[in-house]
């Protein structure tokens, strides 16, 4: 018996005949052999029947073996970004019994919380990929091209430090609106 994820295969074995009938034959590669690759989409029962025919034996077998198809996670996601560039959040949208999440967010940052975050210093074109796994150990990939504009050159003074009772000057440059 064979346990694969949805949309694997896995490979189905008989052996002591010099010809073997699987049935059946749908989503075998070949139903004529010992190892045939079995690809079916849900849980399949499938019967072997084995003949062995050399000098000396006229004899044959019939046996059956189940491979049973576990689901794969539906993988999905959805973001937001701040429109003037950079920021970006996404969104966990998988479904069936997503349990553990892999997030690239660019060649060099990677994340494993369900819903991650980025800030994009010089903006771009990326591949964000989600890569789901569920209680079975299936697992599953989105990937999306994501285009993030350049964030405005934005900048606060640096820090300041001052006694009690003083005072500072704050100073940002580079938007339009300021809200303190």
């Amino acid at each position: 018996n064979s346990t694969l994820c949805y949309g694997s295969s896995a490979v189905v074995t008989a052996t002591g005949g010099t010809s073997y009938t699987w049935t059946p034959a749908t989503f075998l590669n070949n139903a004529f052999v010992g190892s045939p690759t079995a690809s079916p989409p849900a849980t399949t029962i499938y019967t072997v029947q084995i003949i062995n025919n050399t000098p000396g034996y006229n004899c044959g077998k019939t046996v059956t073996t189940q491979v049973q198809v576990l689901p794969t996670p539906t993988t999905g996601f959805t973001f937001s970004q701040n429109p003037c560039g950079g920021d970006v959040r996404f969104y966990d949208t998988s479904s069936d019994d997503a349990i553990a999440w892999f997030w690239t967010l660019s060649p060099s940052l990677t994340s494993s919380v369900q819903n991650a975050y980025s800030f994009y210093k010089s903006g771009g074109t990326y591949t964000i990929s989600l890569v789901t796994t569920n209680s079975y150990g299936c697992k599953n990939q989105h990937d999306t091209l994501l285009t993030i504009p350049t964030p405005p050159p934005v900048t606060v003074n640096t820090n300041t430090a001052i006694c009690r009772g003083n005072s500072a000057q704050l100073n940002a440059s580079g938007g339009i609106a300021y809200d303190w």
